[in-house]
């Protein structure tokens, strides 16, 4: 996150000593709405637990098929783009990413405590401080919250669906024609909360853990207001 963070910065410091052939704030201001593709690359850091005498019977591994530790899914965007300045402008908006993916699986020895881990529907809320470039084009950096719905299916005793909060951190290029649509490319990270469940195969007490991480390349394209 901290690399994330360092590299928009710099970015965004480079680019006020720039070329003044800027485009103005005020090109971009407005409600903005779109359709957005990502890729998106999980890991988790994760252990399952037996009840019998409390040692880590098997480790949560990512899952490796094409729709788990990458997943193609797809969403909408919407937001609100105010100008503070000639070329510095910011942006508060939202995304829901709709759809399913495999997000991990735990396996024990015996098969009688194999999980699989879903996420479904994340919703993010974020705020975009932003600098307009050449060509109708700006960079921003992107600071929220995300909500992923979780559900452990398989060997689970115990109801196994909840929803986990994370912190969201990114860095995009927007490019927006003079006819109002726009084409964004970004990369963003997700840290979500850790998560905790009992009840796993014959044992009620059983605890599975784990704390996902969700990288995303997203293109969106969509229309200014």
């Amino acid at each position: 996150m901290k690399a994330i963070k360092t590299l928009a910065i710099t970015l965004l410091a480079s680019m006020s000593l720039s070329s003044p052939l800027v485009a103005g704030s005020a090109d971009f201001a407005g409600i903005y709405g779109g359709v957005q593709a990502s890729i998106n690359g999980v890991t988790v850091d994760g252990t399952h637990t037996s009840s019998s005498d409390n040692i880590v019977a098997s480790n949560i591994s990512v899952n490796k098929g094409g729709v788990g530790a990458i997943a193609p899914i797809a969403g909408i965007e919407a937001g609100f783009n105010l100008p503070l300045g000639d070329i510095f402008f910011i942006g508060v908006g939202g995304t829901l990413v709709s759809g399913t993916a495999k997000v991990a699986e735990s396996k024990e020895d015996a098969n009688a405590a194999d999980i699989t881990i879903e996420g479904s529907d994340m919703q993010t809320l974020f705020i975009q401080p932003s600098i307009s470039l050449f060509d109708n084009s700006a960079m921003y950096v992107k600071f929220g919250s995300a909500e992923l719905h979780m559900e452990a299916i398989g060997d689970v005793t115990n109801p196994a669906k909840f929803d986990l909060n994370g912190d969201l951190y990114g860095v995009g290029m927007l490019t927006q024609f003079n006819n109002g649509i726009y084409v964004r490319t970004e990369a963003t990270a997700v840290s979500f909360d850790s998560f905790t469940f009992t009840g796993v195969g014959a044992a009620e007490t059983a605890i599975l853990e784990g704390n996902p991480t969700i990288a995303t390349g997203a293109l969106s394209l969509g229309y200014k207001f």
